[in-house]
């Protein structure tokens, strides 16, 4: 199981904490990434991953 810690114990997870704490840049990363991610995520979208759906479990085309 892949662990972002190299020993996922509460020493390890101490350890990554402090090297996230100390570089902004590597912190920043994930923040942008799933900034990112989430504006795809829109209403417009979600409506339309659910119409899909249903006319999926009715036996429609999407």
């Amino acid at each position: 199981m892949w662990s972002p810690t190299p020993s996922p114990d509460a020493a390890g997870i101490a350890a990554a904490l402090r090297e996230l704490i100390g570089d902004p840049a590597r912190r920043a990363a994930p923040s942008q990434a799933a900034l990112r991610r989430s504006r795809r995520f829109t209403r417009a979208a979600s409506a339309e991953a659910h119409l899909r759906s249903c006319r999926r479990a009715v036996g429609l085309p999407e």
